[in-house]
């Protein structure tokens, strides 16, 4: 087996949550990467110190790559890729920037409640943070209290 196709270990964790989160971090880029002991740490987490954690490997010709993106998540960096990419703010439109929005609940939920209100004859209050733009119709969400 040569050097390059060897799984290289790029990051090790505690828990198999924040594993898989940077996981799928690595795959997100095309990269193949496997979670060695997620499955012993899932099922007993005071394994983890015993086994080293779950490593996260992928083939030697990735690991500069994965490696980076590993830190990058560490340090919180990557947060800064979403800036522009969030939650309404103070109820405008991110689409055409008018406040003319309404909150609206999502057809899902709308059948949970009339589910939950048929099952348990109770009423549930609703608190929608999807809001619609009365203007152009965009539906976004709005940020939580």
């Amino acid at each position: 087996m040569a050097e390059r196709d060897a799984l290289v270990t790029v990051a090790t964790f505690d828990t198999v949550a924040e594993a898989a989160v940077v996981q799928a971090l690595i795959q997100g880029e095309g990269i193949p990467v496997h979670a060695s002991n997620s499955g012993l740490v899932g099922l007993d987490w005071s394994f983890s110190q015993a086994v080293g954690g779950v490593r996260l490997m992928v083939p030697g010709e990735f690991a500069e790559t994965a490696a980076t993106l590993v830190g990058a998540y560490r340090d919180g960096s990557l947060a800064a890729l979403d800036a522009d990419v969030g939650p309404v703010a103070s109820g405008a439109c991110p689409q055409c920037g008018s406040d003319r929005t309404e909150a609206v609940t999502p057809p899902g939920e709308k059948g949970l409640l009339v589910l939950m209100t048929l099952f348990f004859s109770a009423m549930f209050p609703t608190s929608s943070r999807h809001r619609r733009c009365r203007d152009c119709g965009a539906v976004a969400v709005s940020p939580s209290d």
